[in-house]
């Protein structure tokens, strides 16, 4: 059994959980140019409260008006913007073969686009990869690199292939993707 908490304490800890939910963020989080590395300013990670996510689609590329939510972003006073970048589709124009492209990037960097715009409102960028499956492409190209069942068949799921944890996807392509989204 735990330890008793006192009036006090719970008082206390309410307190401190009533402020941090006030949606008082930090001012240099919506101020670009505050937003940088001043000597006394806590780490993006330790700044960025209230965080929204996007979840694109193959087909979001043709459409995406980064700017317009960049805007709408700063002005509902997130913080911090996670972002699909890559892994199972890539959101920029990536230079492997074996990274699917979203089917509608042409030639687009969404994922730079979307970056810009939320730095520009001041937001940290938290850039999602999913690199658990790819397409059957790979598949076909890389057999060696897939999760399979113990009769041989690979595991599949909504029509992608599930890679294996300990093979080369892992080891070699996710850090390439990695650093590749990184530049």
């Amino acid at each position: 059994m735990g330890q008793r908490l006192s009036r006090r304490r719970f008082l206390e800890v309410a307190a401190v959980g009533a402020a941090s939910a006030s949606g008082r963020p930090s001012p240099e989080l919506h101020d670009p140019a505050a937003a940088g590395t001043s000597a006394g300013a806590a780490p993006w990670f330790r700044r960025a409260r209230r965080w929204v996510q996007t979840n694109l689609n193959e087909q979001d590329p043709a459409d995406y008006d980064a700017r317009l939510w960049g805007e709408y972003w700063a002005r509902v006073r997130a913080q911090g913007v996670v972002v699909n970048a890559g892994g199972i589709v890539a959101f920029y124009p990536t230079r492997f073969p074996w990274h699917h492209r979203a089917l509608a990037l042409g030639e687009r960097d969404l994922f730079g686009e979307i970056r810009a715009a939320a730095r520009d409102a001041g937001l940290a960028v938290l850039a999602r990869m999913d690199s658990t499956r790819t397409y059957e492409e790979v598949f076909r190209d890389h057999p060696d690199w897939f999760a399979r069942d113990a009769s041989g068949q690979p595991f599949q799921g909504g029509g992608l292939f599930t890679v294996c944890v300990n093979g080369p996807w892992v080891r070699e392509c996710v850090p390439a993707i990695l650093r590749e989204i990184a530049e």
